[in-house]
C-alpha cells in the first residue's frame, strides 16, 4: 500500500469506491466555492450570523448521519459560509413547521 518516491511515503489506495466518491466530492465541492468567490450568491451570509439572533436556550442533539450526507452537508457548509449546526437546525424546523 506503500511506495517511496524521492524518500517520500506516498500512499495508494488503489480504486476504493470510497476513495473516488470523496475525491469527487472534494473536486466539485472546491469548484463550488471558487465559483461563488468569482460571482457571489444572495445567500451569503456569514457562518454563524443566524446563531447570533438565537434568545431560545438551545438543546443539543447527537445522532449519526450516513458519512456521504455529512459530506453533502458539509460542501454546501462550506459553499454558503455557514456553519453546519445553523444548516442542521434551519432544515429541522423547516421539517417540523411542514409537520404540524
Amino acid at each position: 500500500m506503500e511506495t517511496r518516491k524521492n524518500n517520500k511515503k506516498v500512499f495508494n489506495f488503489g480504486e476504493a469506491s470510497l476513495v473516488k466518491q470523496t475525491e469527487k466530492a472534494v473536486i466539485e465541492g472546491v469548484q463550488a466555492i471558487e465559483n461563488k468567490e468569482t460571482r457571489g450568491t444572495e445567500n451569503d451570509t456569514p457562518m454563524g450570523a443566524e446563531a447570533t439572533h438565537d434568545v431560545e436556550p438551545t438543546q443539543n442533539i447527537n445522532i449519526p448521519i450516513p458519512v456521504s450526507l455529512h459530506q453533502r452537508l458539509k460542501i454546501i457548509s462550506a459553499t454558503r459560509r455557514r456553519n453546519m449546526k445553523d444548516l442542521v437546525a434551519i432544515a429541522i424546523k423547516e421539517y417540523v413547521d411542514k409537520q404540524g
